[in-house]
């Protein structure tokens, strides 16, 4: 009768299935844990993140996409303006990280008057109070609120994180309500009779300080995930870098499946590189720890083993058992 055992590649053959099912489980939950919405190619959207659409789209083209929508009337419609090629982006990227500032051509001076005083005078409570009475989100436009962290995890934060968590927050409110005043600048634009131009200009530099908005919207968000990952177990950092945008909660509306997946994804890494390559070793040895006083002693086979009196004890040399002590006879005088 045959002694069947699995072999070294059976080992490896039941590892790497046991990871593709563990992949394949942990990509079903990721799919359930809250997607974000995506767009077919062809449907507009505000393009605020790269995965957006399938096309990948220049931000540029999109914008102008986007005031195509409401210029339909009109049978000449506004070119893309060309790429600059490779070395003048570069160049405004440097130019960008250098903190170099080119100022573009000047307003109206009131309007450049009414501008500049909103930079250099505070607005009392009362004032921003009101202010903020005036842009309340849209309906249809629920992704501007400002994410709350989930409760299972906000009751268990100290203090100091909570308090640094609401600064995060008053700043990304403010980021909402700007984005709810340039949607309604675009609504007054889009609905009335405006000349085409005109219309075209000022959606398109709604839609782009939008982006701008957008984006440190986000940012913020991830900032506040990075706080807050300082106080979860390891295992579930992984919820600390899921993109949850335009959910109502910062860790996604369903955070026991996003546990689930962050847990899944900690377990299979863990596996994966508790997993040793099989090397052949054609001799098996006992391994002496170095640091071992007997390690480096020559003739240790010939010691008496333990339990039995060594050669040396007290301080001085004694004869081996083996050898008894011979008595010579003293000098006779």
């Amino acid at each position: 009768m045959s002694d069947h055992r699995p072999t070294s590649k059976d080992e490896d053959l039941d590892i790497r299935e046991r990871l593709a099912a563990q992949e394949a489980q942990i990509q079903l939950l990721l799919e359930q844990s809250g997607k974000p919405k995506t767009y077919p190619p062809g449907h507009w959207s505000l393009n605020l993140s790269d995965d957006d659409d399938g096309d990948h789209l220049d931000q540029n083209q999109e914008s102008e996409r986007f005031v195509a929508q409401f210029n339909k009337d009109d049978n000449t419609s506004a070119g893309l303006p060309d790429g600059d090629n490779n070395e003048d982006y570069l160049h405004e990227l440097l130019k960008d990280v250098e903190g170099t500032i080119e100022y573009g051509p000047d307003v109206m001076a009131q309007i450049a008057e009414g501008f500049v005083k909103t930079v250099i005078r505070p607005l009392s409570k009362e004032s921003a109070s009101n202010i903020k009475d005036k842009f309340k989100v849209p309906g249809n436009c629920k992704q501007f609120n400002v994410p709350k962290i989930n409760p299972e995890i906000w009751n268990h934060l100290p203090p100091q994180s909570k308090m640094t968590d609401i600064k995060y927050q008053q700043i990304q409110q403010t980021l909402s309500q700007g984005l709810v005043g340039l949607a309604r600048i675009a609504q007054e634009v889009a609905s009335r009779d405006v000349q085409t131009a005109a219309k075209s200009s000022i959606l398109k530099i709604a839609i782009d300080t939008a982006n701008l908005l957008g984006d440190q919207l986000q940012n913020i968000s991830g900032r506040r995930k990075t706080e807050v990952k300082k106080f979860i177990n390891p295992e579930y950092n992984a919820i600390c870098s899921s993109q949850a945008a335009g959910t109502e909660y910062l860790f996604g509306n369903d955070l026991n499946e996003s546990l689930k997946a962050s847990k899944a994804v900690s377990n299979v890494v863990r596996k994966s590189m508790s997993i040793q390559p099989n090397r052949y070793r054609p001799y098996t040895y006992q391994r002496i720890p170095q640091q071992s006083l007997n390690f480096r002693r020559p003739f240790s086979q010939s010691y008496p083993r333990r339990g039995n009196p060594g050669p040396y004890r007290g301080g001085r040399f004694q004869l081996r058992p083996s050898q008894p002590y011979q008595q010579y006879p003293r000098h006779q005088k």
